[in-house]
């Protein structure tokens, strides 16, 4: 569908999902993994670590490349309430 695209991991929260598992979507399995990365309550402060090159050596088999790339993205499709959500980010930090 679309040729030559990177390889991405997308983290998420949820009520429900097991979080550390990386799942597959409905397309681009070869190259994309979605994990969850944790399953707050309504209105509960998150604070997520994810160790970024561990995990694409964990699923991909492959040493990590350069990140080239951050997306920010709310899919509120299914959460119900005609699709409202709130979120406040305070604070992404890249840690070596």
């Amino acid at each position: 569908m679309i040729p030559d695209l990177p390889y991405f991991l997308s983290l998420f929260l949820s009520e429900a999902d097991e979080i550390n598992l990386p799942y597959k979507g409905r397309y681009f399995h070869a190259g994309g993994r979605y994990v969850c990365v944790g399953n707050p309550g309504l209105k509960e402060t998150v604070i997520s670590e994810f160790n970024l090159v561990r995990a694409f050596r964990i699923y991909y088999e492959k040493e990590a490349p350069a990140i080239s790339g951050l997306c920010l993205e709310v899919d509120t499709t299914t959460s119900g309430g005609e699709g409202k959500a709130e979120a406040y980010i305070k604070r992404i930090e890249f840690l070596e």
